[in-house]
């Protein structure tokens, strides 16, 4: 049973085309993929991504240790966006209201406020154009995105819960990541990027 047993790349081909409830219900263990239009692509993160993406978790962690109600970043978490179309963003932010009780197992109810993608050259267009229409079109509140080319950022927001994405931030390397959804979070960009 493919659902059970361990799944290799090549396996996904015999998959397709899978649906989105399908590809929802894949084991924990299938991460770093996206369903696009019924086919599963894998995109094998780097280093320079990884070493973003641990960063500004621990910002996170640092700044949810000072909050009542810091809601729950997570990675890889599978997102359904259309019946042949889902995607794991790089990092996901949850508000409370969204999480279950502190004491209970941790489980995710809806769709997240915030997702970011970390731009890698395979993937970057797609993240830009594509990702990007889809993330508006469900109704994700913040779409961030993080060029390791670069060192910057860019922040797509919204002025109203019913607009699309017509408000965006570029965060220059010396600059850092905030947020109204999170009051007080601040990633400093270089930091993200710096090896120690």
């Amino acid at each position: 049973n493919l659902m059970t047993a361990p799944l290799l790349e090549r396996d996904f081909d015999a998959l397709a085309p899978l649906t989105c409830t399908a590809y929802l219900a894949l084991p924990f263990e299938t991460r770093n993929m996206d369903l696009v239009d019924g086919r599963i692509v894998v995109n094998s993160p780097g280093a320079v991504h990884e070493l973003v993406l641990r960063r500004l978790s621990l910002a996170f962690e640092l700044w949810a240790q000072t909050h009542l109600d810091p809601g729950e970043m997570c990675t890889q978490q599978p997102i359904g966006i259309t019946n042949d179309r889902g995607y794991q963003p790089d990092l996901a932010w949850w508000p409370e209201s969204q999480c279950s009780a502190p004491d209970d197992t941790l489980t995710l109810i809806g769709l997240p406020s915030i997702v970011l993608e970390v731009l890698s050259p395979s993937t970057r267009r797609f993240d830009l154009v594509r990702k990007r229409r889809d993330y508006e079109a469900i109704g994700i509140a913040e779409f961030w995105t993080i060029d390791p080319i670069t060192k910057t950022a860019a922040l797509h927001r919204r002025s109203a819960a019913a607009s699309g994405f017509d408000l965006s931030v570029s965060v220059s390397t010396d600059g850092s990541i905030s947020t109204p959804l999170l009051p007080g979070f601040e990633a400093n960009l270089a930091s993200l990027f710096r090896r120690r």
